[in-house]
């Protein structure tokens, strides 16, 4: 019973609840391992409060240590990024689904990026949007205001500091 609507006719959200697929202890996020990212990104600035419910396998003590960072690219530039990307350090990997290139959501090219440990999110996220052909990354700081992690022992909360 919950209508469906449009950014257009409510451009600003109360609440989003979502996962992700790497949480730190700083509760910056990667997501888009499924290849929305960047309309799950949109949805999330676009939103007063996020909640990231994830189980416990998911949160690490520093970005990057357990999943890629997914970086989105415009076909023709995927060399090109590529090429920056590797500049930068890290592994970048063309994303394949059945041997073919995974198309996303919005009919763009994604790379998975190994890049390591990050120790500053908002600043890598920046310099990968910097980056001429990339649409935009999976690495989402400053976003969640709110985590809950299932965990062996219970349910864990996190909160970001303001």
């Amino acid at each position: 019973g919950i209508p469906l609507t449009t950014l257009r006719e409510h451009p600003r959200i109360d609440v989003t609840v979502d996962g992700a697929d790497e949480v730190s202890d700083e509760l910056e996020l990667i997501k888009g391992l499924g290849g929305a990212l960047v309309r799950e990104k949109i949805v999330a600035h676009a939103s007063q409060f996020v909640i990231i419910v994830v189980d416990e396998s998911k949160l690490s003590d520093q970005l990057g240590l357990k999943a890629p960072i997914p970086v989105e690219v415009v076909p023709f530039a995927l060399d090109f990024v590529e090429n920056q990307l590797k500049l930068s350090g890290g592994d970048p990997k063309l994303r394949l689904k059945e041997g073919k290139p995974f198309v996303s959501d919005n009919g763009n090219l994604i790379l998975d990026w190994w890049y390591g440990p990050i120790a500053d999110p908002e600043t890598l996220e920046n310099e990968i949007k910097g980056v001429t052909g990339v649409v935009d990354s999976g690495i989402f700081a400053g976003v969640a205001n709110l985590v809950i992690a299932a965990t062996a022992s219970g349910i864990r909360k996190l909160e970001r500091k303001e």
